[in-house]
């Protein structure tokens, strides 16, 4: 022992000793031999205990000190337990006659000792008067009307053996021998019928009665059994095992079978009831039951055992794939087995659901939507417990699921949060040998910009139709998180060129901002393009909070949009719900133009417009028209009402408005009445006419 370990013995637990192991609670139980009876002077029949460690396995080589009280020597004071971890022992009756006062009998109790463990046997020396033992053995009970003694297999039976054992001879005549085992078993130890005490065996109590109550099991048969008391045979008695209650349900065909779906399985489903003893029931009615319900069809079903306690039924497979499971059970649900099947899973096509296209993600985020494929068979009908796996094939990102299967609508899902790199990300989805791809983006923090679907007029909201000074509306995601609605820029003034932290500008210039909007999800900003603005390549910045997103786009010299309003379809059976846009028109009696106040022929209107091309140093941005004059236009525009052209009185820049034009014209002294007559207008630009979005004018009579 170290000298560390000496001061940690004495630290920790006070003494120990060099070389010791640590030994955990151990048990000693009685295998045999408790409750015999020996004749004096004789040696009894081994006694025989287990010692187990405190995992409850046997311990050899373990020293089992052995103690006597009450009379009689031990054959050995220690023994030692052998590979099964048992120990056994024998002891020498005592001399009963030598006993003053005389007794008929001697009761020894003997321990069995292993460290803490013990355990205490308790045997019977009987004295012997002219060659007759003293201590004899009474039958009460069964009587030889009541044999053989029948019961089911498996079951205890209902009239139990009772033996009453006392002595016959000596000064103790008549007393009751306590703590002497009884036991039943065949007369026949392979005989497959067998018979015993409930617990093994039973012990006499202070009026020296036992009672076994007796367990039958084994074939169905009959045959003889023998009562011992301590450890001689007294009684030879009769008994027969009849069939028990149902026990057990044994599969004897068409487990682990495979199928297409619809498929009728070529092997029928075949079970056997049978009791505790393995016999077979005849007449037990049972249920076949899909465990999961429809996935399975059952005919030709078998549901009462027949002679040899057989059953069946045939099964078609449903379409869902995967591991099905049918079972098997008694009507009253107390026993049953379960059949494992598989339906094969057949694949002829994978496609994509949703998740693809879709916004692209801030890194390190999560990507709005999951990414959805779906499964179908031949029939293009969904498979369900079709395997899907999903792979990132490029970029940086995490998946949510790898692997998994569909669901009953034969779809299967991921979640899909892009790494920290910005980029392209391509995840595969696969089903058998079919693939489909997912493309996806990830991006710096602040706003996600398509070049290809951001740019908008403002009025006609013809994609990338802008121009020096007109109104543009930019759609991106990630410009107005937590906005419901719009934020509108003030009233009267100047407009701001941040609002709701986002701001815009071209090549560097600041945009004036007319709202910040999301509406069901649709981001965007309405801004005016700076006059700034060089016509051809520019560079737009999108910036909300602290992120930002810089986009190609192309401006044009003009990009004329009517600014338009809706209202109910006249020519609809359910105009409301079938909205159609008219102009913004003002009649010369300053009302604004409606279904039910039309323009009137030889009226001359005012059209509001945003796009056109101002004479060079007449108009800056973010500036209305001067208070003493108005800023007119030279640029010819022209306006077609009815599909013809008309006379344009004036373009002047609009009073308190920003990047909006008020385009006079007279509508035709004969021109014909009706609610949605086309109107549009358009000016020469770069050697062609640039054309606004066709619109309607109300004209009535």
């Amino acid at each position: 022992m170290t000298f560390a370990r000496f001061v940690l013995c004495i630290l920790i637990i006070g003494a120990c000793l060099a070389g010791a192991e640590i030994v955990q609670a151990q048990t000693v139980t009685i295998v045999s031999g408790n409750g015999m009876v020996a004749q004096a002077v004789h040696v009894s029949p081994p006694m025989t205990v287990l010692v187990r460690d405190a995992a409850g396995n046997p311990v050899k080589n373990a020293t089992v000190n052995w103690t006597i009280q009450g009379g009689g020597v031990l054959s050995n004071p220690q023994t030692t337990t052998d590979s099964n971890g048992q120990a056994t022992n024998t002891f020498v009756g005592v001399d009963v006659a030598s006993i003053t006062p005389a007794v008929s009998f001697v009761q020894s109790t003997i321990t069995a000792t292993y460290g803490t463990a013990k355990v205490q046997l308790t045997e019977t020396t009987a004295g012997i008067v002219n060659g007759i033992v003293e201590v004899q053995a009474l039958l009460i009970s069964p009587d030889l009307s009541q044999l053989p003694l029948v019961g089911a297999a498996g079951q205890q039976g209902t009239i139990p053996t009772k033996i009453q054992i006392r002595a016959v001879l000596g000064p103790q005549q008549g007393k009751g021998v306590p703590g002497v085992a009884v036991s039943a078993s065949p007369d026949i130890p392979t005989n497959s019928s067998t018979i015993a005490c409930v617990g093994g065996y039973a012990v006499t109590d202070s009026t020296g009665t036992a009672t076994c109550n007796l367990a039958f099991g084994g074939k169905i048969g009959a045959g003889g059994f023998t009562v011992s008391v301590g450890n001689f045979s007294f009684f030879d008695l009769s008994f027969k095992v009849i069939a028990g209650p149902p026990a057990n349900i044994n599969i004897l065909g068409g487990d682990n079978q495979k199928g297409n779906p619809g498929a009728v399985l070529p092997i029928p489903l075949v079970a056997e009831v049978t009791d505790l003893g393995g016999n077979d029931i005849a007449g037990v009615p049972v249920v076949f039951e899909a465990v999961v319900p429809g996935t399975v069809a059952f005919t030709n079903v078998r549901d009462t055992s027949d002679g040899t306690g057989r059953v069946s039924a045939q099964v078609t497979l449903e379409s869902t794939g995967g591991n099905v499971q049918v079972r098997v059970r008694t009507a009253d649900g107390k026993v049953a087995k379960l059949f494992n099947l598989t339906v094969n899973i057949v694949i002829a096509a994978l496609q994509k659901v949703s998740g693809d296209p879709q916004s692209a993600a801030v890194v390190e985020t999560q990507f709005s939507s999951p990414l959805i494929v779906q499964v179908n068979d031949g029939s293009s009908q969904p498979v369900q417990g079709a395997p899907v796996t999903f792979t990132l094939t490029s970029g940086d990102a995490t998946l949510g699921t790898g692997s998994t299967t569909t669901n009953a609508q034969g779809q299967a899902s991921t979640i899909v949060t892009a790494g920290a790199t910005p980029g392209p990300i391509v995840v595969t989805a696969s089903s058998g040998d079919f693939h489909v791809t997912f493309n996806l983006t990830a991006r710096l923090s602040g706003p996600a910009c398509d070049p290809k679907n951001m740019l908008f007029n403002g009025a006609s909201f013809i994609k990338n139709a802008a121009s020096p000074g007109a109104v543009v509306t930019i759609s991106c995601t990630g410009i107005a998180p937590g906005i419901q609605g719009s934020v509108v820029a003030q009233a009267f003034g100047g407009l701001p060129t941040q609002v709701a932290s986002v701001s815009v500008t071209f090549d560097g210039v600041l945009a004036p901002i007319y709202n910040v909007s999301n509406v069901d999800g649709h981001e965007s900003v309405t801004v005016q393009v700076p006059y700034e603005t060089p016509v051809g390549t520019t560079q737009i910045v999108v910036t909300q909070g602290t992120g930002s997103t810089t986009v190609t786009a192309q401006i044009v010299s003009a990009a004329p949009g009517i600014f338009e309003t809706w209202v109910p379809n006249p020519a609809s059976a359910d105009p409301f719900s079938n909205l159609v846009r008219i102009a913004v028109l003002v009649r010369p009696n300053g009302t604004f133009v409606s279904l039910t106040n039309p323009a009137q022929p030889g009226e001359r209107m005012r059209a509001y417009v945003t796009g056109l091309i101002p004479d060079p140093g007449t108009v800056s941005t973010d500036v209305t028209s001067p208070l003493d004059s108005d800023v007119l236009i030279t640029t010819p525009v022209i306006v077609g009402v009815n599909n013809a052209g008309v006379h344009v009185a004036q373009v002047v820049y609009a009073r308190n408005l920003i990047g909006v034009w008020e385009v006079q014209f007279d509508v035709p002294a004969d021109a014909p009445s009706g609610l949605l007559l086309p109107f549009a207008l358009g000016i020469p630009a770069d050697g062609r006419l640039a054309f606004s979005q066709g619109s309607h004018i109300p004209v009535g009579q």
